[in-house]
């Protein structure tokens, strides 16, 4: 094994490891990156190894193009019929392999401004995310509605739900609600938040709602497409 390698397995089996994540699970990105900076040698060499194993980069990357606008998108007139058609298409045979059933259940005709392939990633987070947590349920719910301006998409489960203080804090970035779950199903903690920016990206709003017991529901907005 080389040194490197060593340091991170010493600080697996050390003590330090559990408070390092705790403090790294309450501190923002470039807070981390100051407080590993500030770590004596060989410390800050094994947080930094152990901050970057727990991340998928790609997440990482795709997060920090949305924030900073290099992302670029290109909304185009899109029913939701076929925004919810791809997510469906895409997902149903991924979450009947996880015993579950992913149904439309409400669509619309009237187009909306949508760049189609990240509107796709925000539902592939938000079926991800209802996959997670759908427990018992077994139900996970598409659809579209009608509101002012534009039209509101949901995702709803009916799994436990998410006890009501968290809710304000779901899309922030690396924001979990239940550590140990997430670190059993894997993920990065990042997949709310990029679906955020790029909703924010379409002049729309998303937002969650969940009842203890009865499920949650994941919804954004997208405007209605100009008329020609």
């Amino acid at each position: 094994e080389s040194g490197l390698q060593a340091e991170s397995i010493e600080m697996e089996e050390h003590p330090v490891k559990a408070s390092a994540a705790v403090q790294m699970a309450k501190l923002e990105p470039t807070q981390l990156a100051i407080w590993i900076s500030a770590a004596p040698e060989p410390q800050r060499t094994a947080l930094a190894l152990f901050y970057l194993d727990q991340f998928d980069h790609e997440d990482l990357l795709t997060l920090a193009r949305v924030e900073s606008g290099e992302q670029r998108f290109d909304p185009q007139p899109t029913t939701p019929a076929e925004l919810l058609s791809d997510a469906e298409e895409s997902f149903r045979e991924v979450v009947r392999g996880q015993g579950m059933e992913l149904t439309i259940e409400a669509s619309l005709d009237t187009p909306v401004n949508a760049d189609r392939e990240a509107i796709h990633q925000v539902f592939s987070n938000l079926i991800e995310n209802a996959m997670k947590y759908a427990g018992s349920g077994k139900r996970i719910l598409l659809g579209a509605r009608s509101v002012e301006r534009g039209v509101e998409f949901y995702v709803r489960d009916f799994g436990p739900g998410i006890p009501s203080e968290h809710l304000p804090r779901l899309f922030e970035r690396f924001y979990r609600v239940d550590k140990a779950r997430s670190r059993e199903s894997g993920g990065t903690g990042l997949g709310l938040a990029i679906a955020k920016h790029i909703v924010f990206a379409h002049s729309g709003v998303i937002r969650a709602e969940s009842e203890l017991n009865h499920g949650s529901e994941f919804s954004f907005t997208l405007p209605f497409a100009k008329e020609s």
